[in-house]
């Protein structure tokens, strides 16, 4: 349970956040290499209002919304004895949840 960090041998992608019982839970950031997922999580999938963060300077604020049909499909899956210094996981998708685009905003340089 805490803090941690997992960094994904395949894609080099690499979560950061809370885990709780070998999950992402709560609070993380799911970065990329040209750009990053700041919200909250639920065993292992991005849940509600969250940030795409672009590397080109423009965030997307939305929402992932799990719909009943999803969640029977996605119930009992994950990262199988994760924690943040285990040796395998599964590869994190959140292409079971609906993504809400709320807005873009696009940043300007100082």
């Amino acid at each position: 349970h805490g803090l941690g960090t997992y960094v994904y041998a395949q894609t080099g992608s690499k979560y950061v956040g809370t885990w709780v019982h070998g999950k992402q839970v709560e609070a993380g950031e799911l970065i990329h290499l040209n750009h990053r997922y700041q919200g909250n999580f639920l065993n292992n999938n991005p849940t509600g209002r969250g940030k795409y963060i672009f590397d080109f300077g423009c965030e997307q604020h939305g929402e992932y919304l799990q719909t009943e049909q999803d969640s029977a499909v996605n119930n009992g899956k994950g990262l199988k004895g994760a924690s943040s210094n285990s040796a395998t996981l599964s590869p994190v998708t959140a292409e079971p949840f609906t993504w809400t685009k709320a807005g873009v905003a696009y940043i300007g340089l100082a």
